[in-house]
C-alpha cells in the first residue's frame, strides 16, 4: 500500500489553477517563522521532494513582496500597510524615519515613522519582548504637544503580533485645534509606562520608554468649504479639506437647533468623487460645547484626475432614556491596585435613520 507522501508525489499540478492572494509583511513574517520550525536538520530523502515543491507553491503565492528577516524577527518596512488600512497606504513613502529605541529591562519599543500632516501626529512602533502578550496589544501612554498643550488632542492606535515576541502597530494623535497652525513644527513627547494585552487587563509589563520627537507638516493645499446640510433638527457643515500626497483631512462640524428633539447623532460619511470613486476614511476625535462639535477625518489618498469630492452624511438619530448608575471595578496596571467608581449606562428609547444632501466640493 502507498504511502502519504508517495500518493502525494503522483499528484499532477498546473500552477495555473492557483488564484494568488493579497498578503501583507506580518503574514510574510508568520508563514517563514512556521516553515523554518518545521525544516528539521536531517538529510534530505526522496519524500521530502513533495515538500519541497510545496514550499515553492508557497513562495510562489507570496511572489515579490517578501522581505528580508534575520535570526526569524521579521523585519516590516510598512507597518502602515501590515495593519491592512487602505487609508494609510501612501504614508511610508511621505514619512520621517525615526528608528528610535528605548529599552527597559528586556523590553525595546522603536519608534519607526512619523508624520504630521497639519492635524494629525501619525507614529509607527516595533515593540520586542520576551512576554507574550496575545495577538493584540495596547500603550499605557501619554503624550505632551507643547504648542497644542491647551487646545488638547485624541489617540488611537492599533498593534499586532508580527512574531513570537515581536509587535509591530501604529498610534494617531489628533490635534483638536484643526485649523491654527498647521504649517508649524510640533515639539512631541510620547511617554510610555506600560504595554498591555488587548483582551487580558493581568498580562502586562509596566516600565518606562519616554521619546522626544521635532516633526515638521507635510505641506498641503487646504480647500475651504463652508457647506452646510440640515435635517431634523441637525446641521452638518463641511469646513474644510486639506490635501497633502499621502491622505485628505477633512474638519465637519454638528449642531443642533434648539427644537431639536434627538439626545444623539451618529454620523458617517461617505466619499466619493467625480470618477465614481470612493474613498475609505477613519474618523477621529472631536472639539466642542454643548451640541456644537468639529471633527476630524482622515481619507485616503485622493485619486489622480479626480476634481470634484461628494460628501453625502449618513446618520443615525437616537433619543435615550434616563442614566443608570452602575459600580465598575478597574484596576490600574502602575501600581497594582484596584478601586470602583460608578459609570453611566443608558438604553435607546427610539431611532432613526436619515440620509442628508450630499455637499459638492470643487478640489482642483
Amino acid at each position: 500500500m502507498k504511502d502519504l507522501y508517495e500518493l502525494l508525489n503522483e499528484i499532477k499540478i498546473d500552477e495555473e489553477d492557483f488564484e494568488e492572494m493579497p498578503v501583507n509583511e506580518v503574514e510574510i513574517a508568520r508563514v517563514k517563522k512556521n516553515l523554518k520550525k518545521s525544516i528539521k536538520g536531517k538529510k534530505a530523502k526522496k519524500k521530502s521532494i513533495v515538500a519541497a515543491g510545496l514550499l515553492i507553491a508557497c513562495t510562489a503565492v507570496l511572489g515579490s513582496t517578501i522581505t528580508t528577516y534575520a535570526e526569524d524577527i521579521p523585519i516590516v518596512r510598512d507597518i502602515f500597510k501590515a495593519l491592512n488600512n487602505k487609508v494609510y497606504n501612501s504614508y511610508k513613502e511621505n514619512a520621517s524615519e525615526v528608528n528610535i529605541t528605548k529599552r527597559h529591562k528586556e523590553t525595546s519599543v522603536t519608534i519607526n515613522d512619523a508624520v504630521f500632516n497639519g492635524s494629525t501626529i501619525t507614529l509607527t512602533y516595533t515593540i520586542k519582548t520576551n512576554k507574550d502578550l496575545g495577538e493584540e496589544i495596547f500603550l499605557n501612554n501619554y503624550h505632551v504637544i507643547k504648542e497644542y498643550d491647551k487646545s488638547g488632542y485624541t489617540a488611537s492606535s492599533k498593534f499586532i503580533k508580527a512574531d513570537d515576541f515581536t509587535y509591530v502597530g501604529q498610534e494617531n494623535i489628533t490635534l483638536f485645534n484643526f485649523n491654527e497652525g498647521a504649517n508649524k513644527p510640533i515639539n512631541l513627547a510620547v511617554k510610555i509606562n506600560g504595554i498591555q494585552e488587548l483582551m487580558d487587563e493581568e498580562n502586562f509589563i509596566n516600565g518606562k520608554w519616554d521619546f522626544n520627537l521635532v516633526l515638521d507638516p507635510v505641506a498641503s493645499n487646504r480647500v475651504m468649504v463652508n457647506k452646510q446640510v440640515s435635517d431634523e433638527g441637525l446641521s452638518i457643515a463641511i469646513k474644510s479639506i486639506d490635501i497633502n500626497p499621502m491622505s485628505m483631512f477633512l474638519v465637519f462640524s454638528e449642531s443642533y437647533e434648539e427644537n431639536c428633539i434627538w439626545d444623539k447623532a451618529d454620523i458617517e460619511l461617505e466619499v466619493k468623487d467625480d470618477l465614481g470613486n470612493t474613498y475609505e476614511l477613519q474618523q477621529h476625535g472631536g472639539t466642542g460645547k454643548g451640541k456644537a462639535v468639529d471633527w476630524g477625518v482622515t481619507l485616503e489618498q485622493l485619486k489622480d484626475e479626480a476634481s470634484k469630492l461628494i460628501i453625502t452624511p449618513k446618520v443615525t438619530l437616537v433619543n435615550l432614556s434616563e442614566p443608570k448608575f452602575m459600580e465598575v471595578e478597574y484596576k490600574d496596571n502602575t501600581n497594582g491596585e484596584t478601586g470602583k467608581a460608578n459609570t453611566e449606562t443608558f438604553e435607546a428609547l427610539e431611532v432613526k435613520e436619515v440620509i442628508l444632501d450630499s455637499i459638492v466640493v470643487d478640489i482642483r
